[in-house]
C-alpha cells in the first residue's frame, strides 16, 4: 500500500481486534513521526487488553472463592453457635 491510496473507510463501531489490526495497518501509511507511535499506540492497546481480560478471569475465579469461603466461615459460624461449654 503506498501513502497515495484510498484508505477505506472504518466502520462505526470495531471490536479491539479489528482496531489493533487497523492501526498496526495504517501505521505504515503514516509519515515517520507518527509511525511509531500509531504502532506502540496498537502494541500498549493488546498488551492492555490482555493484561485486563487476565484480571478479570482472575476476578472472576476470586469471587467464586469469596463465595465458599463466606459459606464455610457461616457453616462454622452455626457449629460454634451448637456447642455448649
Amino acid at each position: 500500500m503506498k501513502n497515495t491510496e484510498n484508505v477505506s473507510e472504518l466502520p462505526p463501531r470495531m471490536t479491539r481486534e479489528q482496531l489493533i489490526d487497523a492501526a498496526r495497518k495504517a501505521a505504515p501509511l503514516l509519515p515517520p513521526a507518527y509511525c511509531g507511535i500509531m504502532t506502540e499506540l496498537a502494541n500498549r492497546l493488546d498488551y492492555t487488553s490482555v493484561s485486563l481480560c487476565e484480571a478479570m478471569a482472575q476476578r472472576k475465579e476470586l469471587a467464586a472463592q469469596n463465595v465458599t469461603l463466606r459459606e464455610d466461615v457461616a457453616s462454622w459460624a452455626k457449629e460454634c453457635d451448637r456447642i455448649i461449654e
